[in-house]
């Protein structure tokens, strides 16, 4: 089944672009639990309200000092993040991302179809059809996802977030990537800050 969440998001926030796992599952043909949305600031709530009304989803705010509202449609059940930028501008949020292949964004003005299916009682979705010359690349995202390999945005990104360490490993075994000498050598460096993370 599809939803008309592409021509929706035209329509209401044409500003706005797909980012994170969605787009990278989708260029491996893999199916994903949600969709994130990224645009700025001042623009999230009220794309996030009008989402909300136009597919028929519960809408509500996650993290206000972030600016993160979650939707998920009434008939599919597709959760949807709607994030604001991390940073002035799409570039700047795109390279606070943690691995490169995470740091890929595709405008919503661009063709796209949103597929979405019931897979064991869970709700996955598909961005079909992008065009690989319209997809935003500022680190070789694209390059990391051609060669299966997880390569870091920069060398913050543990000190930033320590659990970023196990979430290389985790992507490495869910996607079959290899993990780069330099994220190794990275995480051997950082390794000490793992007790700052929250327990769960």
């Amino acid at each position: 089944m599809s939803v008309n969440l592409a021509a929706v998001l035209k329509e209401v926030a044409p500003q706005a672009f797909y980012v994170g796992g969605a787009v990278r599952n989708s260029l491996l043909k893999r199916w994903s639990g949600d969709v994130d949305i990224t645009l700025p600031q001042q623009d999230v709530k009220t794309v996030a309200l009008a989402l909300g009304k136009k597919l028929n989803a519960a809408v509500f705010e996650m993290d206000p000092a972030f600016g993160v509202w979650r939707l998920v449609t009434r008939r599919e059940g597709l959760q949807i993040d709607v994030c604001a930028w991390q940073g002035k501008n799409l570039k700047e949020d795109l390279l606070r991302r943690d691995f490169t292949f995470n740091s890929l964004a595709y405008p919503v003005t661009q063709p796209v179809c949103v597929a979405v299916k019931k897979e064991n009682k869970q709700t996955k979705v598909l961005l079909k059809g992008m065009r690989r010359s319209q997809i935003i690349d500022f680190c070789g995202g694209l390059q990391a996802v051609k060669e299966r390999q997880i390569r870091l945005t920069s060398a913050k990104v543990f000190k930033e977030d320590p659990l970023r360490m196990l979430r290389a490993f985790r992507c490495g075994a869910e996607l079959n990537f290899s993990i780069d000498a330099g994220v190794l050598k990275q995480i051997k460096k950082d390794a000490s800050l793992i007790w700052q993370s929250a327990g769960e």
